[in-house]
């Protein structure tokens, strides 16, 4: 039998189809949908079909809310999502409660009372992005957003925008509370590879609106939580802050495709937005962004972390320093090769 011929570009196409092993990470989105979440007693003020943009109130947030029985003349103003009025009184001391007090009504009991949810102040809540809302509710708001969105591991802290800088000109650094300056108050800073605790706390009473970083070691992430508890439990809290992670826990860097795209938006001062829910880091409407090619490869681990480029070979199982034993292929970017787990790498869509 005489030997087949090679075929041009064979090779290539069947490296093209392990890279569809590869582990696929969302880009950048121009239809994300957002969810402001609202509890018992907040007052919502847009309605579906609004336009928002970043400074437009959509709702008024009670704190330190409580429950208790009220009773009325009347069983109209018993129906619940009504607010609290002067015809109200509290059915356990049978008089009118305190005159700053407000409320909402729950639902109504059996012997023809009902419970309230009251407090005495409210807190103004803000889009912070610029869209349309989609629905309007007692539980919260979905928001279809202008611009486009990034998706992000995590984020810790409130709803913010403010205008992007860049902290650090190293995406593998690590951003140090002596490197804070009092002069990015009110702006969203891109951090490096690592931020801790101690340098979201400092940045927050300097006023800055959030931190946005490669990682974060768990144990910060839990006490950086903690601490806007306990700062959101305060009369005058501090105004909203953020820390939002792009890559994952731990040390990580923010080279390649990522780093690109922060950079390029800090370069012209965008105002973006962090958002909680879920995790995304909103650019403004117009605003035009480095573009990644569509099944390009990354190194997110291991050496040459942060590397963009493409498989040079056919995989095969290697044994690694560790002794275990992964699928890995030769992996080509930057003007050399080198063999890299099939696991450490992500794809691009």
């Amino acid at each position: 039998m005489s030997p087949r011929a090679a075929v041009p570009g064979r090779a290539e196409s069947a490296w093209e189809g392990v890279a569809r092993l590869v582990a696929v990470r969302p880009w950048l989105s121009s239809e994300a949908h957002a969810w402001i979440g609202l509890a018992p007693g907040d007052l919502t003020l847009v309605g579906a079909g609004d336009e928002l943009r970043p400074e437009t109130v959509v709702a008024e947030r009670l704190r330190d809310p409580r429950v208790t029985i009220v009773a009325a003349r009347d069983t109209e103003s018993l129906e619940p999502g009504r607010p609290l009025g002067d015809g109200h009184r509290s059915g356990r001391r049978g008089r009118a409660g305190h005159p700053d007090e407000t409320g909402t009504i729950l639902h109504r009991m059996p012997d023809g009372r009902a419970r309230a949810v009251t407090g005495h102040l409210r807190e103004s809540v803000l889009a912070h992005v610029a869209g349309r809302v989609v629905a309007a509710g007692p539980g919260g708001l979905e928001i279809a957003l202008d611009g486009q969105s990034l998706p992000l591991a995590a984020v810790a802290g409130e709803a913010v925008h403010g205008i992007l800088r860049l902290a650090t000109h190293d995406p593998g650094e690590e951003l140090r509370p002596a490197a804070l300056h009092v002069a990015d108050a009110g702006c969203i800073l891109v951090a490096g590879a690592r931020v801790d605790v101690e340098t979201l706390t400092r940045a927050r009473a300097m006023g800055l609106r959030g931190v946005v970083s490669g990682g974060i070691a768990g144990h910060d992430l839990r006490d950086f939580v903690a601490s806007e508890a306990r700062q959101r439990a305060v009369l005058h809290p501090l105004p909203g802050f953020a820390a939002a992670v792009v890559e994952g826990f731990g040390r990580r860097t923010l080279a390649g495709p990522p780093f690109e795209l922060l950079a390029a938006a800090a370069e012209v001062e965008a105002e973006v937005a962090i958002l909680p829910d879920p995790p995304l880091l909103v650019f403004p409407p117009g605003l035009a962004l480095p573009t990644v090619a569509a099944g390009s490869l990354r190194v997110a681990a291991g050496p040459g972390a942060g590397a963009t480029g493409r498989l040079s070979g056919a995989p095969a199982v290697v044994r690694c320093s560790e002794g275990t034993h992964l699928l890995a292929a030769p992996f080509a970017a930057e003007g050399r090769r080198w063999t890299v787990p099939l696991a450490d790498l992500e794809r691009f869509r």
